[in-house]
């Protein structure tokens, strides 16, 4: 899913007064991904020797990434997280995590 949020703290505010007003935005991406497949054998030979093979495979992938952005110091509120621009002193923040959860492969 990907996940857009926007907060901003007017000049007014108490956390915000003394630096003029803060604004955060995040961009989130977080995904899944997951792959299986399975197949099974099962023959007779000679009407008594049976034999059952399963075989198969799962990969799962998880991914994230975050990108935020916090600004301080606006000359007005009246665009609030929308006016970054308006801002002193951004500081942008990047954050990428890809994780494999299971590899498995059984015969």
């Amino acid at each position: 899913y990907n996940s857009l949020p926007k907060v901003y703290k007017p000049k007014t505010s108490p956390v915000a007064e003394q630096i003029q007003g803060r604004a955060i935005t995040e961009n989130s991406r977080y995904s899944s991904l997951l792959f299986e497949s399975y197949i099974t054998f099962d023959k007779t030979f000679a009407g008594m020797h049976h034999l059952n093979v399963i075989g198969g495979y799962s990969w799962q992938e998880f991914d994230s990434y975050v990108e935020s952005t916090k600004v301080e110091g606006f000359v007005t509120d009246n665009l609030g997280a929308d006016n970054l621009a308006g801002g002193i002193n951004p500081t942008p923040t990047n954050n990428q995590e890809k994780t494999v959860l299971s590899l498995s492969s059984d015969v």
